[in-house]
């Protein structure tokens, strides 16, 4: 038996869990309540330096969720919150599994095939309406809709693709993915009605015989009123988009920690092509994530930092805040993940939540923390026009 104290951290007691090894299940209570331990010092670790003046990370939730040998986790591409509850996209397997609060597994959603409820490539799912859920694929382009409570298939709407981001408010959705026959990259459609409204917006530097827009083509997208902020994948450059597609505003946000861009990131992958292999790529420089608007206006931006053997594997995740005014920004502070992770990270109304695989011996355990971040100290920089 383990003795935590748990203090300002939430931290549910962590159960015996059955572990996938070799088919067998075994036990680790041991490894468990030794984990539970070492999850309540990480706010100790993440705390920014005096000098670097970042946002602090704070440690608010963390969470074992129990898998079972028949119902588990492979890669985690998306995690969000549902309720008093969590929905993790799962590419490998692949289905769409729902956790309660405290991390039991209550649910999956869909299977792999092409028939109704099934899909081979899920990307992100979300809560809808009062007991559904809706889980959005590129491979098929579509979304479809399963009952919450027993996971039964309702319905399916066929989607344009490509599809790498997707937004949802209601029943309208924002698609994002480069797309280079009609030069869009993000398509408004509200389900069950119409077809896609496209956005013409793209890069020069993601010219159509280049690399950027076929490497790295996530398009990650925020909307408010009639506002979207846009971001490509391996630009620092972000733009503020009316709902009728005109560019209002553009904006460059500074490098301290991560990587950034190169001033030419189009030559810099053409040489690394030119000269390494594809894989090096993806260590040549940072790629935006996610991004994500707080109640209080200011905006979270989530950057990778891959190794330079390419993704699934990432080294290093920033965290930078942009203020409501999106004038300043407060720069790269940097999550606590586990070596040759490959996290998932979502959203909690104000907070960040980060999905990842700690490895023990030949077993990954899935661990869900949720992240407070706090720029009130930040020494603020100017986000460049």
């Amino acid at each position: 038996m383990c003795f935590v104290l748990t203090a300002a951290i939430r931290l549910p007691q962590l159960k015996r869990k059955p572990v996938r090894k070799h088919g067998r299940l075994w036990m680790r209570a041991s490894f468990l309540c030794l984990l539970q331990a070492l999850l309540l010092l990480l706010p100790l670790a993440v705390a920014p330096s005096e000098a670097a003046a970042q946002s602090q990370l704070i440690l608010r939730d963390s969470i074992a969720l129990q898998e079972t040998e028949e119902t588990y986790i492979g890669l985690p591409v998306a995690v969000t919150i549902d309720g008093d509850g969590y929905l993790v996209v799962d590419a490998r397997t692949p289905q769409v599994l729902r956790f309660d609060g405290a991390g039991e597994l209550e649910q999956h959603y869909g299977r792999e095939g092409e028939g109704p409820g099934e899909f081979k490539n899920p990307l992100a799912a979300f809560p809808y309406g009062d007991d559904q859920i809706i889980v959005f694929s590129w491979n098929p382009p579509a979304a479809q809709v399963y009952r919450r409570s027993y996971g039964g298939f309702v319905e399916r709407y066929g989607l344009d693709g490509p599809i790498r981001g997707v937004l949802l408010r209601g029943r309208n959705v924002w698609l994002s993915g480069v797309r280079f026959a009609d030069s869009t990259s993000v398509r408004h459609r509200e389900l069950g009605r119409g077809t896609d409204a496209s956005l013409s917006l793209i890069p020069q530097v993601f010219r159509e015989d280049g690399p950027l827009g076929g490497i790295f083509s996530l398009v990650p997208i925020e909307a408010w009123a009639d506002t979207l902020l846009v971001g490509f994948e391996p630009l620092d450059r972000l733009f503020v988009v009316s709902s009728e597609g005109q560019v209002l505003d553009s904006l460059s946000i500074p490098a301290s920690q991560r990587r950034g861009t190169p001033v030419n990131p189009a030559e810099a992958v053409d040489q690394i092509l030119r000269q390494g292999s594809y894989s090096e790529v993806f260590g040549a420089l940072s790629t935006l994530r996610a991004i994500h608007r707080r109640s209080d206006g200011s905006t979270l931006l989530v950057y990778f930092d891959h190794r330079a053997d390419g993704p699934p594997v990432t080294s290093q995740v920033f965290v930078t805040v942009l203020s409501p005014d999106r004038r300043q920004a407060c720069i790269d502070a940097e999550l606590p993940i586990s070596p040759n992770s490959s996290p998932a990270v979502g959203f909690a109304d104000d907070d960040l939540l980060v999905l990842e695989q700690v490895l023990v011996g030949t077993d990954a355990v899935p661990i869900l923390k949720r992240f407070e971040v706090d720029s009130a100290d930040c020494d603020w920089v100017a986000a460049g026009a």
